[in-house]
């Protein structure tokens, strides 16, 4: 007669999730989004309405008209992803001068479509060699 083997149950640790990261969107033929991946570019409500000019000055890019308006001088990458956080979290944008910007007539995207971000990489069309919005984004839903 042959004995049964029975083996204890183990909860066997499963390997931790990827953490969410940002992907370069591409032209390139037969590039394709990776799965669990969400574009946020400009085309989208999650895209960065603002714009560093070559001069300092902050441009808002209204994303339905198209028409600028220019913030001040001294911007650089770094203010600007800085209002940007402002921004999609409904806060007063400080500028480099310490005033504010306010009233835009774009709205930021709620907490909820925020949300449908957690999780998931991030795709917009900036260098992964240099900040961006995606990275903002990607540390406001995803942090614990």
């Amino acid at each position: 007669m042959r004995r049964k083997l029975v083996l204890p149950l183990f909860d066997f640790p499963t390997a931790p999730a990827a953490a969410p990261m940002r992907v370069t969107l591409s032209r390139a033929a037969g590039w394709r989004m990776p799965e669990n991946t969400a574009k946020v570019d400009r085309s989208t409500r999650f895209g960065n309405p603002f714009w560093v000019s070559p001069d300092g000055s902050l441009t808002y890019l209204h994303p339905r008209t198209g028409v600028g308006i220019h913030h001040g001088k001294g911007w650089t990458l770094e203010t600007m992803l800085g209002a940007y956080h402002s921004w999609v979290q409904g806060k007063p944008m400080l500028c480099p001068d310490g005033s504010t910007i306010s009233g835009l007539s774009c709205k930021p995207p709620s907490a909820a479509e925020l949300q449908t971000l957690r999780g998931k990489n991030l795709a917009c069309w900036c260098k992964v060699d240099s900040m961006c919005h995606a990275d903002v984004l990607l540390a406001i839903v995803n942090r614990r």
